[in-house]
């Protein structure tokens, strides 16, 4: 920061002005752009189903292997909602679990929509590439990213259901 600073101030536009914009960029430094941020941040899909999209395509949901690298004790690291007793991650529960895959049979049969097993990246870029119109893309990602909020919030009631104690 400090080649920020000259003469008593922050200059970091060719011209010598200030820009706090600029400013801003130059401390998070270089990042690769998201192409699919504009599915995920759709008008369509309600606020929450967008954000924990958005948290489970940088794999940032708090799942058990996520928590063990956090080094967060875990009593268990399996996953709960399907029976195949695997280590809980963010491709396990959106793409390889049994409950998640019943789901997405079931969506599928609904809307005709065939969503494949892929991880949320994986899933974005698909329907990206897709040649359907933005409308359509939107919608079906709209309708991914609510099975996704779903899955997730089953699997935090199945999580922690045991160890709420009601008053």
């Amino acid at each position: 920061m400090v080649q920020w600073y000259r003469n008593g101030a922050y200059i970091l536009t060719k011209n010598g002005e200030y820009s706090v914009s600029k400013s801003y960029n130059a401390l998070l430094g270089r990042h690769t752009r998201m192409i699919e941020a504009a599915l995920v941040w759709n008008s369509i899909m309600v606020p929450i189903h967008r954000f924990i999209v958005w948290l489970a395509n940088q794999e940032r949901l708090l799942t058990k292997d996520r928590l063990t690298k956090m080094h967060v004790h875990v009593d268990d690291e399996t996953y709960g909602l399907c029976s195949n007793a695997k280590l809980e991650t963010h491709r396990h529960i959106f793409a390889n679990c049994a409950w998640f895959k019943e789901l997405r049979d079931a969506v599928v049969n609904w809307s005709g929509i065939s969503y494949r097993s892929m991880s949320t990246q994986q899933t974005l870029k698909w329907v990206r590439r897709r040649k359907w119109k933005k409308f359509k893309k939107e919608l079906v990602i709209a309708i991914w990213g609510a099975m996704i909020y779903h899955t997730w919030m089953a699997r935090n009631g199945k999580q922690f259901q045991e160890k709420y104690v009601q008053p």
